[in-house]
């Protein structure tokens, strides 16, 4: 278990379907199945499996038809990408323009 560079919060890195990893809340969220109607929310198993399902809140988990892990998302990650850094050869270009 790790955590989250910007929040701190605790995290698990998985293997997602495709493969690449993943950061997952380290607690469990309770859900519903989905029935395959509407729009509907993605948890994750612990071995990167996923389920379509719809998220309970937590006063109602005793209907809950199971509990999963949640994608983490940062609410203190900046919205956008570092910046590369730059090459020897453009740190230098830049010194004479």
């Amino acid at each position: 278990m790790s955590k989250c560079a910007w929040c701190g919060r605790p995290i698990i890195w998985i293997r997602g379907p495709d493969g690449k990893r993943m950061p997952i809340e380290n607690g469990f969220t309770p859900y519903k199945r989905h029935d395959g109607r509407g729009w509907c929310n993605k948890l994750y198993t612990g071995a990167g499996g996923v389920i379509e399902c719809i998220i309970l809140p937590e006063d109602r988990a005793d209907e809950a038809d199971g509990f999963a892990h949640m994608f983490h998302v940062c609410p203190k990650k900046p919205s956008y990408h570092r910046p590369r850094p730059l090459t020897r050869r453009e740190k230098f270009k830049a010194q004479y323009e």
